[in-house]
């Protein structure tokens, strides 16, 4: 078993659509940020929403790698709960880069991780997040999330927001992904009837029947 730290690729393409409006939903784009993570916010009577997107450079693995298990970090910078709400993550295709208006949602999935904002860190400290369906993360190129903040209107300040990458780079978001080699695997696989033969004491002359074969 092996892990290999990925990080964001250094054109450095973390995109935020951040919606602001005297109503809600909000519709009207504000800007692209890249030191933002996900809101959503209700200040006076401007209502606020930011999706944050991300993406990391997972070429580094190998084609016959077989994935266990992927962690993704992300360092503080701040966070807000007054509608407890939760910080949502979801797997998004690196065929959705570059981003653009379309990509905005109201309401972000949960397929990769879900954490509620009040379990979230504090300023400084490192968000891990052990993600479902570790087998979505790519073996070529990039692998992409999207991120949010759960509910609809909020009343207030709901945020979680992330250092982006080099700021300063000890802070860089990364995604550890553990793996197996398939071959490896697959030689493993190969060698259990005998091995569990010789534990039950089984000749090795009858491994083929012990299989079922």
């Amino acid at each position: 078993m092996a892990s290999l730290t990925c990080y964001v690729p250094d054109f450095g393409d973390e995109k935020v659509t951040d919606r602001m409006n005297t109503f809600y939903p909000p519709t009207t784009p504000y800007g692209p940020y890249s030191d933002r993570g996900a809101v959503k916010n209700k200040d006076g009577s401007d209502y606020q929403v930011t999706v944050g997107f991300i993406r990391f450079d997972t070429g580094g693995l190998p084609n016959d790698a077989v994935i266990t298990s992927a962690v993704l970090r992300l360092r503080v910078l701040a966070k807000a709960n007054i509608d407890s709400r939760n910080f949502n993550v979801e797997w998004y295709s690196n065929a959705n880069w570059p981003i653009d208006d379309g990509d905005y949602v109201l309401l972000v999935g949960t397929d990769a991780a879900v954490i509620a904002l009040s379990s979230v860190p504090a300023a400084d400290d490192w968000l891990e997040l052990n993600l479902s369906t570790p087998t979505s993360v790519s073996l070529t190129g990039n692998t992409g999330f999207r991120l949010g903040i759960s509910g609809g209107q909020p009343t207030a300040q709901n945020v979680f927001a992330f250092y982006p990458k080099n700021t300063p780079s000890t802070s860089d978001p990364e995604l550890v992904v553990t793996y197996d080699s398939a071959n490896y695997a697959n030689k493993v696989l190969g060698c259990l009837p005998a091995t569990i033969a010789k534990i039950m004491g089984i000749p090795t002359a009858n491994v083929g029947k012990f299989c079922g074969v």
